[in-house]
């Protein structure tokens, strides 16, 4: 004969058996309500192609494609909360993804990704918008004629690894409210280049392969900026507004500008417009060589 004890632990074992169930259910359901969508197109002798990305939150990986391709993309989202929309027409890409959800989405704190290839034979025009999350831009080897790139509240890192074949007109670099890098701008090939920040960390790296005397804009609020210089480059920094801290190492100061030692002497020259509120700048020279002649 079961006692009511008996049946009552039973009853107790029964109903945590069935919510272990159920929660391992509900925890398959929810992996399962991730969805990817891809494309794909190869490269058909297009003479230019506009690139065109809105990505509101996740992960976003953008890198140079195998050869053959035009452009590839691949995207891991949650339809409750996010809506892909990729097309091509007229040699313009458009890659966004609209939705009301913040960069920690709602199963269990994951987040969604977009990686991006573009090929290496087609020149670029780049307009790339990136909110909240981590951004990993890969732009070595790509022919880049002009570009945009735009970040909110995200960790990023944009790369030059290799030098740009094409000539750019302009480089636009607009950081939000956390931390930018942007490393090897000695080969992004630009005759102007502009980096704007609110607050946060920003560290840009000017090593690379230097083409020509060029000049960079800089505007930046309450932030820390690091410079990184090769050794052999010469520098010129303009500076238009007070500075909390100004680490101006091997440099020389020339009324409100500072002037690297080898300016004279240098074979390519970098000239640096700062404008920054309150902000803490840090300069330090690396051994990397810029191009002789």
């Amino acid at each position: 004969m079961c006692s009511t004890r008996g049946v009552r632990q039973g009853r107790a074992g029964g109903i945590a058996l069935l919510a272990l169930v159920l929660g391992a259910g509900a925890g398959e359901l929810a992996a399962q309500d991730w969805r990817t969508f891809k494309s794909f197109r190869e490269f058909g002798g297009e003479e230019e192609l506009v690139v065109e990305v809105k990505y509101l939150a996740g992960e976003l990986r953008i890198e140079p494609a195998e050869d053959g391709t035009l452009y590839r993309a691949s995207m891991r989202y949650d339809p409750d909360l996010f809506v892909p929309d990729v097309r091509y027409r007229r040699n313009k890409l458009v890659v966004r993804v609209d939705g009301e959800g913040g960069f920690e989405a709602r199963r269990g704190g994951e987040a969604g990704s977009l990686e991006l290839a573009l090929g290496r034979e087609t020149p670029l025009i780049l307009d790339l918008g990136f909110g909240a999350g981590r951004g990993n831009i890969e732009l070595g080897g790509l022919p880049i004629r002009r570009a945009n790139i735009s970040t909110g509240a995200s960790s990023t890192e944009v790369r030059f690894s290799s030098p740009n074949p094409e000539r750019a007109s302009k480089l636009a670099i607009k950081g939000g409210a956390a931390e930018l890098r942007v490393i090897g701008l000695g080969n992004a090939n630009a005759d102007e280049i502009e980096v704007a920040g609110g607050v946060g960390e920003i560290t840009l790296d000017f090593t690379g392969e230097w083409a020509r005397t060029s000049a960079v804009d800089i505007d930046i609020g309450l932030a820390q900026l690091n410079l990184i210089l090769p050794s052999n480059l010469g520098v010129r920094i303009d500076r238009e507004s007070l500075l909390a801290t100004f680490d101006a190492a091997r440099m020389v100061k020339e009324n409100d500008s500072y002037v690297s030692e080898n300016w004279d002497s240098a074979a390519d020259k970098l000239t640096i417009r700062l404008d920054a509120a309150l902000a803490s700048v840090n300069v330090r020279w690396v051994g990397a060589p810029a191009r002789s002649h």
